[in-house]
């Protein structure tokens, strides 16, 4: 299969015009509609409705993401080959969801690099569901993640334990999940963290009330925003409720009930620098 028709295929899926995306490509449009149609004989499917504008197949919806992961693979190999060629040793690229940053993840990076200079590191921002799909490709090579993977194939970490704790503006009268049962809910995408979200869910149903869903973001920052603008409450992992303290309206929720973040890196990756650093940020966050 041709990466390059891969690529176009993103790029219509990112901006649904033929004339957008052949000119982000540097190609005509009707090569760029030339090569789609060639990709969707290829696998036999449609990946575009083209009338009344192009807009992704149910098909194509389920594909673009992997296709997307694969393009990620591709880049990463082209800037090691470039770096190898300027005579670094080793390069590392480590996924990571918002709240690792609030664990000190960047100084066990700025720590290591010190310590390996010819090692360089790449930090990239992911939703969990994203960074395991780019582990299994070997996009990235460290997920941090609320997800310990699965496989054999892959050796994880549990570095986090926590209470969830509900969270809304201090002027609104909650102190428990029954005062918040008929208020809108505030939440990060179930495509984002689907573990966060069944644990949201199961939580509200051992309080015998289904959450109402009002506003789906794709950070904490902006689940935080929402909630202290008094437009819904939430449930926080502690390392981001203990950031607003303000918003707390109780300081957990459920003993059974527990949000959890891991590091997880594929053990052939053992030996390699991959494993250094895997190491280093086991040392720094613990195991639990």
């Amino acid at each position: 299969m041709s990466l390059k028709r891969l690529s176009y295929f993103v790029a219509l899926a990112d901006t649904l015009h033929f004339g957008g995306a052949a000119e982000a490509m540097g190609v005509s449009q009707p090569a760029l509609s030339g090569e789609i149609k060639k990709l969707e004989e290829e696998l036999g499917i449609m990946l575009f409705t083209r009338k009344p504008r192009p807009a992704l197949t149910r098909e194509g919806k389920a594909l673009v993401n992997r296709a997307r992961t694969l393009m990620a693979a591709v880049e990463r190999f082209e800037v090691e080959a470039q770096q190898l060629s300027q005579g670094v040793q080793g390069s590392v690229t480590i996924g990571c969801v918002p709240s690792f940053f609030l664990r000190g993840l960047l100084d066990v990076v700025a720590a290591f690099e010190e310590t390996w200079p010819g090692i360089a590191i790449h930090l990239v921002e992911l939703n969990t569901t994203t960074q395991m799909e780019q582990l299994s490709v070997g996009a990235i090579d460290i997920a941090c993640s609320h997800a310990p993977g699965q496989g054999s194939e892959l050796r994880r970490v549990r570095v986090a334990n926590e209470e969830l704790r509900l969270c809304a503006a201090p002027d609104k009268l909650v102190r428990s999940l029954a005062d918040a049962r008929d208020l809108p809910f505030v939440t990060v995408r179930r495509d984002v963290s689907p573990d966060y979200w069944e644990k949201a869910v199961t939580v509200c149903g051992i309080a015998d009330f289904v959450p109402q869903v009002r506003y789906e973001t794709m950070t904490w920052a902006a689940v935080v925003s929402l909630v202290r603008s008094g437009l819904g409450y939430s449930l926080l992992p502690a390392i981001i409720a203990d950031q607003n303290p303000d918003l707390v309206a109780a300081a957990h929720v459920s003993d059974d009930v527990r949000s959890r973040s891991w590091i997880v890196m594929r053990e052939s990756d053992s030996t390699s620098a991959v494993g250094q650093v895997f190491d280093s940020l086991h040392d720094a966050f613990g195991g639990q």
